[in-house]
């Protein structure tokens, strides 16, 4: 005996007798329906609880259909707000790709200081306000590359994509860091600029 399960989308379709008569196609062309090849009956479903943080937990996942996801969870959020009365002790959140949207949210803010940080450590060092914005703006142009990068590799922008971005900018300035200084370092000691600058091309 093999079991198989089949899944029928549409709720209101979901018939016994049209499950059995559900036409199977056969290697030759033709069809027979599926009370022809096994007994259709309808079991119990099986009870299952989910836990998050030790404490149960209802999943209820759906797909968009011609909807934004900002507008559909904006209708869902009041719908729920106004029909839907919790007991004290239960909430409601939100998941999926309306989750990773917030954490794109989340990321772009520490994007934003870290580039902020980035340019305080600048200006600490190098006490010049235009080094310091040339080199914030060489850090910050490593992004639109590792986007164009994503882009001709195929991966999507995800939480992990955007935090390696992140990282990019920090790598890219500690080397403009270290070049800078090298360079003033060989100039300071009578180097010309040709050879100041060249060992890092």
């Amino acid at each position: 005996m093999r079991r198989i399960l089949m899944w029928f989308a549409d709720f209101r379709e979901n018939d016994l007798e049209r499950i059995k008569h559900q036409p199977i196609f056969l290697p030759d062309g033709t069809t027979r329906a599926l009370s022809f090849f096994s007994d259709v009956t309808v079991a119990p479903g099986e009870a299952e609880q989910r836990r998050e943080d030790l404490r149960p937990v209802v999943v209820l996942t759906a797909r968009l259909n011609n909807r934004d996801l900002g507008s559909a969870i904006s209708e869902i959020q009041q719908q729920l707000t106004q029909k839907l009365n919790l007991p004290k002790g239960y909430t409601i959140a939100y998941g999926g790709a309306y989750a990773q949207q917030q954490s794109f949210h989340e990321l772009l803010l520490v994007l934003m200081m870290a580039s902020l940080f980035v340019f305080g450590v600048f200006m600490f060092l190098f006490k010049e306000w235009l080094l310091s914005l040339l080199l914030l703006f060489i850090s910050v142009m490593g992004i639109s590359g590792s986007v164009i990068a994503l882009y001709l590799t195929g991966i999507p922008l995800n939480v992990s994509s955007y935090t390696g971005i992140i990282m990019i900018v920090g790598i890219l300035a500690e080397n403009a860091i270290f070049t800078v200084n090298e360079y003033r370092f060989n100039i300071k000691n009578g180097g010309e600029v040709d050879q100041a600058v060249l060992p890092y091309f």
